[in-house]
């Protein structure tokens, strides 16, 4: 089977693509102008942000991973404009070129930020998206943009929509709170015990594969994060178990935290922290026979002990 693979130059695709190549998979990143191809992998070579003019090879599956996820205070945070030509111009360009080329199926990476904030229940797919931010917008709308496309040109399409994921490499709250549990003192967060999903990347790498090779993935849309969520005292117990450390979390009542986080204007911040926020994997379990290799009891340690190391 020939695998095309975008953004493999990040820490996701990085491990995709070998995981893929460790399967004897005709693995072919995709690269934009002079970016460098992992080791060993034969790249294809595209221009800026429409891939049709240069064409594709014909394949079995593209894995469209590339995107821009900027993290708060970057200049493309809430730069609609700029992230709607990264995330849907992009992937349109690739989802026509794939069709030319005769690629049958594109694997699509979404995010779990197209779903509200918080919520007391798990959001399964049909849950109505109510995304907050500029780049869950622009997830949202490549989806149903791809959607579209996908229908006119016959071509098979499977949506991912990741919980937020943690490996290194990753740009995320989960690398600052690896970071905070390495540190010698009591934290506040005794009483932050809302459950909240997350990803290994040992897990989103296994999804993504499993996407690419079950044959009924196609025209489907999934949800995919560990097996258990876990609140923000666990995660911090968890890591500093890694570590081998006491947990040392004092119950600062969630209020008082919630008060001076609103008053300093971090209310994303507080909501990443203390409220609730599940997606339900029932539809990939079922439909896809996904099972995630790894639990958050063996991953969140491991990550936290690679996190001291370095």
């Amino acid at each position: 089977m020939r695998v095309l693979v975008t953004g493999t130059s990040g820490f996701i695709g990085r491990a995709l693509v070998a995981d893929l190549a460790g399967r004897s998979f005709d693995v072919r990143p995709i690269l934009r102008e002079a970016s460098d191809p992992p080791p060993g992998l034969r790249p294809v070579a595209t221009e800026g942000l429409e891939p049709a003019a240069q064409g594709l090879p014909k394949a079995d599956v593209l894995v469209h991973l590339a995107a821009a996820n900027p993290v708060r205070g970057d200049a493309l945070w809430q730069d609609e404009a700029a992230l709607r030509r990264a995330n849907v111009d992009h992937a349109l360009g690739l989802a026509r070129a794939a069709a030319e080329a005769g690629v049958r199926r594109f694997v699509f990476a979404s995010s779990a930020a197209v779903y509200p904030p918080s919520g007391s229940l798990p959001f399964d797919e049909a849950h109505p998206p109510a995304p907050t931010t500029a780049y869950g917008r622009s997830k949202l709308e490549a989806e149903a943009a791809l959607g579209a496309l996908a229908r006119d040109l016959g071509l098979g399409l499977t949506i991912l929509r990741l919980a937020p994921v943690y490996g290194i490499g990753a740009r995320s709250g989960m690398m600052a709170l690896a970071r905070l549990a390495a540190r010698p003192m009591p934290l506040p967060f005794g009483r932050a015990r809302a459950p909240r999903s997350y990803l290994s990347l040992r897990n989103a790498v296994h999804g993504v594969v499993t996407a690419v090779t079950y044959a009924g993935a196609a025209g489907g849309i999934y949800n995919l994060a560990d097996p258990q969520p876990l609140s923000t005292a666990e995660l911090l117990t968890l890591m500093r178990s890694g570590l081998g450390r006491a947990p040392a979390l004092v119950p600062v009542p969630a209020t008082l935290l919630r008060g001076a986080a609103l008053a300093s204007g971090r209310r994303a911040d507080w909501e990443r922290l203390f409220a609730p926020f599940v997606i339900d994997t029932q539809r990939a379990r079922d439909e896809l026979e996904w099972i995630p290799p790894e639990t958050p009891q063996e991953a969140v340690p491991a990550f936290a002990r690679a996190v001291s190391r370095g």
